[in-house]
């Protein structure tokens, strides 16, 4: 977890580091020794950099007969710079059965992290600025925040919620999703949740 503060953000970094060896470990237990038939992965704000390190590095060719399906990889306000995600997206994308990316323009919070980062984007923001990518579903969640960071839309807003139930619970494709709008932007595909 963060510390939830502006100051604290390099030990945050220093946190997610440290993180992915263990979270790869946890991964690959969940897969094999559960004895589910899917694991869903839910990451978000800088949490999504441990994710995506994570998942990139699991072998899953090597797991045993019988593993569970990685499913759902939702990467919700991702906290990574947006080129670093295009190109790692590539890695890490077909792992799952479905990568799914929530954004949102209004976010402060990443917006924050931009500036710290010198002002390069991060692939959670949205307007101009929209992550898009052949291997991964965006979803625009630009107005659906209730708090004064618009940072945790996925878990305090219905339109996102429900959206998130459909896409985990019966897998269903953002074409298919009843609040999703189709849009593109230079001949990719994204989706707006509809007010």
């Amino acid at each position: 977890p963060s510390h939830g503060a502006i100051a604290q953000y390099a030990a945050d970094e220093a946190n997610v580091e440290w993180t992915v060896p263990r979270l790869r470990h946890l991964l690959r237990q969940l897969l094999v020794d559960t004895g589910a038939a899917q694991v869903h992965v839910i990451a978000h704000s800088m949490g999504n950099r441990a994710a995506v390190a994570a998942i990139r590095e699991l072998q899953l060719d090597a797991l045993p007969a019988g593993a569970a399906r990685l499913s759902q990889f939702v990467l919700a306000a991702p906290d990574i710079d947006a080129d670093t995600f295009r190109q790692l997206a590539q890695e890490f994308a077909h792992k799952a059965q479905r990568c799914t990316l929530y954004a949102n323009s209004e976010d402060r919070a990443l917006a924050a992290s931009d500036w710290m980062h010198g002002g390069y984007p991060g692939a959670g923001g949205g307007g101009d600025e929209l992550m898009l990518v052949p291997q991964v579903d965006t979803i625009d969640a630009t107005g659906q925040s209730t708090d004064f960071l618009s940072h945790s839309y996925f878990a305090d807003t219905s339109p996102v919620i429900s959206d998130l139930f459909y896409l985990i619970r019966a897998a269903t494709p953002p074409e298919q999703r009843a609040r999703l709008q189709r849009q593109e932007r230079a001949g990719l595909v994204y989706w707006r949740i509809a007010p």
